[in-house]
């Protein structure tokens, strides 16, 4: 709808900038949705009843970690452009939060490297950089903190991802959710069909 909207409307910088304040607005709905839900047990999604946070997207598809993490640019973006840092780092504080909470371990890793990202185009000389990225892996950890005190559902997700420093198969298998033999296949299968893979749905049979 948003973008047939910005079609209908034409322009193209501005269709991009109005596609773009369409987008950040989704994100902010569904993170402020996100943290009503962990503050209150409800969400425009339904009630929470999974095992993290599961916001608009309801707990039989937990998938909102992920999709925040990948959409957090536009927000992130729209509020620099609009409230300057102070609403940037309100943003992202209210983005980590909702992707932390949603438990998703991929969620996090791409927010991640979304935070780099914008750190370097925010402060892109190498020295303040550096000192940027250790404030703000400080911040993340005390965010995680409050995070871990407040629901024993993220701290079950810590526990079992530092399992992998366990060092021995199950342990490191037990951290990937059982996923182990799945990558370790799907790399037998990269090495012995290096060009064009298996095919498509090919996976279950090779």
């Amino acid at each position: 709808y948003a973008a047939a909207m910005v079609l209908l409307l034409g322009g193209h910088a501005r269709s991009q900038a109005l596609l773009g304040d369409l987008i950040a607005a989704l994100v902010g709905l569904w993170t402020l949705d996100a943290l009503v839900q962990a503050a209150t047990g409800w969400s425009l999604g339904g009630a929470l009843v999974a095992d993290r946070v599961s916001g608009i997207f309801g707990a039989d598809d937990l998938k909102l970690g992920p999709v925040l993490a990948v959409l957090s640019p536009f927000a992130l973006l729209a509020a620099r452009r609009r409230f300057g840092r102070a609403g940037l780092a309100v943003a992202w504080l209210a983005l980590a939060a909702a992707i932390l909470l949603a438990g998703a371990r991929a969620g996090w890793v791409m927010y991640a490297l979304v935070s780099v990202v914008l750190l370097w185009r925010e402060v892109p000389r190498i020295l303040p950089f550096v000192a940027s990225l250790l404030a703000l892996a400080s911040l993340a950890a005390g965010v995680s903190l409050l995070a871990l005190r407040g629901s024993a559902e993220f701290a079950e997700r810590l526990a079992r991802t530092a399992a992998v420093f366990g060092g021995d198969r199950a342990s490191i298998d037990h951290a990937l959710a059982g996923r182990l033999p799945i990558f370790e296949t799907a790399w037998a299968m990269g090495a012995a069909h290096p060009l064009n893979g298996v095919g498509v749905r090919g996976f279950r049979h090779a």
